[in-house]
């Protein structure tokens, strides 16, 4: 048999392998809730994608968040609604995932191009393998996320200026890579930076190396696929604004108060209802923010005024999410990679660790930048995407672009392993341990507890997504499915017991089953327990609220004001428990508080007017609510006791 025939076998072989591994695989994430329970970005995009499709493809609000992910989701078929109880609707987005796993493979034959020029074909397979050894990428490459895209983009971008793939004259390659750097930068807007290496790499192979040459086929390129989303933002923003409306709030949760180096939230931002954080800003600002590029500016300020008041403080914190970077371990934030080898075992299979890459590719980065002259423009690629995401946060899916120049730099490692001798190998092995301590996870085990607790926590909520949507279709699958929850919130206690949100999660568990005195146990228990109780306060007087036991919610109250004395919601369910335990006259004076404080909010006008109503003071309360439907006047409660007043204020004149 021929080599070529061979070959061609053994590419087929490989093929089929590759196509049942990701059938089961997906059909396994498919049977998960972590897949029919999609949160945060990837429900984003799922619904960003049915409105793009439902729009005719020219959205009517500006883009928030990756504009261009949003249309591969939507080209592919893959964009889905979510049900009332946010379960995601009709069939499993297949489209997205093919297109990814594609571009997985994508980025796999662009190392092994790469490595080949670079490393020679005996080691030309360890980049890729490296990169398909690794579980995340391939798990991302399931989920509606855009990280594969993205890598595939900046590899594609750096093996096309470095003359290791595409077209060979110098005009040519500059076309491809610049298109592929406006691509990634439509997926994340941070990577505007492989301008940089991608104009060293055409600029190293150009003879004679004319920068001006290099230049503009570049930047051409990235002006025309980045300028027609940048001309919709700035059209709908009455102002020159950034393809996606998003760096005021990432800027901000990386850098303000409290911030430690990691995706944090702020407490009543929902940001799968309010993705600009509007409504959010609204209430915390005490004045309207009507739309997403009102929000950015806002936000964008506030991180500017934090970072400009204390810069030691922002410098030491960028230093730290430089390391955050390459720190050897997996960050599980949000649904951890290990809750996806658990619900889909099949990944397990995939064993190449990120320590083994962050140790191994820094270490051989290192002496590439001698050795390797042509893995220049990559670590260049890999420094600059790390200084400039440092300025924001560091979560564990935002490192998959690193992998591809991680995986030639591990290569080149074993390389010099097995090349080098006597002094030489000396040094390699003192560079080697030199980068194993760099990324050893010192100084982070409280840390990374408090985010395996968080994975926890997130999977117990997609858990009640389900028990929710099956409570009355289904009682015995929602039975099970809040006893996952239940166990999940369990387990993340016994690990951080000061974290509020287990808490806040087994009250839910406990008042779902109509157990109420065990959920107010809960509550009062976690008070006591945990670190932040803001939440779980407002959980307890709600619930107290609702059981008409308003006497018990008035301590609670008055202690939530002390904190937020202006805060709507509170001064809100002052009114109602006050009004319930019969006194009236302080809950007039908390209503005209809430007035005075919140003149846009309608609930003021109707907690006043409805108190005076049953005080007999039925013009005053006319007044009131008249003035009411001057801000909100289609709000039906208003309008409904405005005329309730007036017939009873023209009976009396009868």
């Amino acid at each position: 048999m021929s080599g070529r025939v061979t070959r061609t076998l053994l590419t087929a072989g490989a093929l089929i392998l590759l196509v049942a591994f990701w059938t089961a695989a997906w059909r396994g994430m498919d049977r998960s809730v972590l897949s029919q329970a999609p949160i945060l970005d990837e429900a984003h995009y799922l619904e960003r994608a049915v409105e793009i499709s439902n729009e005719g493809w020219i959205p009517d609000d500006v883009f928030t968040m990756s504009p261009l992910y949003s249309y591969l989701v939507a080209a592919t078929g893959s964009g889905r609604t979510l049900d009332a109880h946010r379960l995601r609707e009709g069939a499993p987005p297949r489209g997205i995932r093919w297109l990814q796993a594609i571009l997985w493979l994508g980025t796999a034959w662009t190392l092994w191009r790469v490595g080949r020029d670079l490393l020679g074909p005996r080691w030309c397979w360890g980049p890729p393998l490296l990169w398909m050894g690794y579980a995340p990428a391939a798990i991302l490459a399931g989920q509606v996320l855009m990280e594969i895209p993205l890598t595939f983009a900046a590899a594609l971008a750096l093996g096309a200026s470095g003359s290791h793939l595409g077209p060979r004259s110098r005009w040519g390659r500059g076309v491809l890579a610049g298109a592929m750097v406006g691509v990634a930068v439509l997926l994340r807007g941070t990577a505007i930076v492989l301008v940089i290496p991608v104009i060293l790499a055409l600029w190293q192979e150009s003879s004679p190396r004319r920068i001006v040459g290099v230049v503009v086929p570049v930047v051409v390129a990235i002006v025309v696929v980045v300028a027609p989303f940048v001309l919709h933002n700035s059209l709908l923003a009455g102002r020159p604004a950034p393809p996606a409306m998003n760096v005021g709030v990432n800027l901000l949760i990386g850098n303000g108060p409290g911030a430690n180096g990691f995706f944090r939230v702020f407490q009543g931002f929902d940001f799968e209802s309010d993705p600009s954080g509007a409504a959010y800003l609204s209430a915390k600002l005490g004045r309207p923010i009507g739309d997403p590029w009102t929000a950015d500016r806002a936000w964008t300020e506030e991180a500017r005024t934090v970072m400009t008041a204390d810069p030691i403080r922002v410098l030491g914190l960028w230093s730290k999410k430089v390391r955050l970077h390459l720190v050897g371990v997996e960050i599980p934030q949000i649904s951890s990679f290990g809750a996806w080898s658990k619900h889909v075992p099949l990944f397990r299979v995939l064993v190449v660790p990120w320590a083994l890459l962050a140790a191994a590719g820094l270490a051989g980065g290192i002496m590439a930048w001698r050795s390797v002259p042509g893995m220049r423009p990559w670590l260049v690629a890999a420094l600059l995407l790390i200084a400039v995401q440092s300025l924001f946060f560091v979560v564990t899916r935002y490192r998959i672009i690193l992998v591809p120049g991680l995986a030639l730099g591990a290569t080149v490692l074993a390389r010099e392993l097995v090349r080098r001798r006597g002094s030489g190998l000396v040094a390699t092995i003192v560079v080697m341990i030199a980068s194993a301590v760099f990324v050893w996870p010192w100084g982070l085990t409280s840390t990374l507890q408090q985010f395996e607790a968080g994975g926890w926590d997130n999977e117990a909520v997609r858990w009640e997504h389900v028990a929710s949507a099956c409570a009355t279709t289904n009682p015995s699958r929602a039975d099970r499915s809040l006893a996952e929850a239940e166990a999940l919130y369990r387990r993340s206690l016994e690990l951080v017991p000061h974290r509020p949100h287990p808490w806040q999660g087994l009250a839910r568990i406990h008042r779902v089953r109509g157990d109420h005195e065990e959920a107010l146990s809960i509550l009062i228990e976690g008070l006591s327990s945990a670190a932040a109780t803001r939440d779980l306060r407002r959980d307890l007087i709600g619930m107290l609220l609702q059981l008409e036991r308003t006497e018990q919610a008035l301590p609670h109250l008055d202690l939530a004001l002390r904190d937020a004395p202006e805060d709507a919601e509170l001064l809100h369910n002052t009114v109602i428990a006050l009004a319930g335990a019969g006194r009236l006259e302080p809950a007039v004076e908390m209503a005209r508080k809430l007035i005075a404080v919140h003149p846009e909010d309608p609930r003021g006008y109707l907690d006043l007017g409805v108190l005076l109503g049953r005080s007999g003071r039925l013009e005053e309360a006319g007044g009131i609510f008249a003035a009411g439907l001057e801000l909100s006047p289609d709000h039906p409660e208003l309008s409904s006791n405005l005329e309730r007043v007036r017939h009873l204020l023209g009976d009396a004149e009868k």
